[in-house]
């Protein structure tokens, strides 16, 4: 059944990118293109998604399917009127189930729903060792919903998160930054070029800052099943990240949090535009990208 919900989806989304695909090639307006563009990325994410779970349902399936004639009979077999009959282990391996993160197991998950709508206390056995502290926080937030939280905000991306490089570097440790430059010169048999010094670079470290969310209790309380709960508070917890994010780009004090352009002493340069100059091309074109340099 859900794999026949995911093959009808698929072809709604195809269908829709193939419709955009076309508009993007009949229509003359940057703008529309552009946002074509990025409608078609996000079905493309999607797409990608389907596709993972259609081979991890295909897999299961595989995994499920009784051993056909001609499969090689297990060592632990025993003939019974001319049958091989056999015990066959299913689920996880006992290794792999000991190794599986108990913060991303059901009960776990249920326990973190019942700590949230009734303030029912996490159980001792996911509070002790080093799996979570809990000491100010009360308790971690289940796997499933870091997951799903994670890949909502790469498919909501936001206003400026989107247009922010992500990348995956220490933190704390400082980072040589400059612009390598060199000077041309025309020599002839007789001279050589004398040797050109490199202007100091800059440097830029990344720290790490902490923040936190907080969601109603009589709003979740509301909600009865585990699903519903969990995509709930991923939603909510994907639009709070966003609009955080989008404003501490601009605006972020760089004290415990980020360090925004406006706030930033390596911008000095700034241009000043009203609600309508926001709107106009020809505004933009002679108030901000005037001030760019080539």
């Amino acid at each position: 059944m859900r794999k026949k919900i995911l093959e009808k989806r698929q072809q709604r989304l195809n269908k829709r990118k193939q419709e955009l695909v076309q508009r993007a090639q009949a229509s003359q307006d940057a703008a529309e293109v552009r946002s074509i563009n990025a409608q078609i990325q996000e079905i493309n994410e999607d797409l990608e998604d389907i596709r993972e779970e259609l081979d991890a349902l295909d897999q299961e399936e595989r995994a499920a399917q009784p051993p056909q004639a001609g499969d090689p009979v297990p060592t632990n077999a025993q003939e019974v009127n001319g049958n091989f009959r056999a015990s066959f282990a299913q689920g996880q391996p006992a290794e792999n189930r000991a190794d599986e993160n108990p913060l991303g197991s059901m009960e776990y998950r249920t326990a973190f729903r019942n700590y949230v709508v009734s303030g029912t206390p996490i159980p001792a056995e996911y509070r002790a060792g080093e799996a979570i502290s809990t000491a100010d926080t009360g308790a971690a937030i289940p796997l499933t919903i870091m997951n799903e939280v994670i890949n909502t905000v790469r498919k909501r991306y936001g206003n400026l998160y989107s247009k922010v490089r992500k990348i995956s570097v220490q933190g704390g440790v400082e980072y040589p930054i400059g612009a390598l430059k060199a000077k041309f010169r025309w020599i002839n048999e007789s001279t050589v070029s004398p040797r050109q010094k490199l202007d100091k670079l800059g440097k830029v470290s990344f720290g790490y800052n902490t923040a936190e969310i907080r969601i109603a209790q009589t709003f979740l309380s509301r909600i009865v099943t585990l699903s519903a709960f969990e995509a709930e508070i991923t939603r909510v917890i994907a639009i709070a990240y966003l609009e955080a994010m989008d404003y501490g780009i601009v605006n972020g004090s760089g004290d415990a949090s980020m360090l925004g352009i406006l706030n930033d002493p390596r911008v000095t340069k700034t241009v000043t535009m009203t609600a309508s100059d926001m709107s106009n091309w020809t505004k933009w074109r002679k108030n901000f990208f005037s001030q760019l340099p080539l």
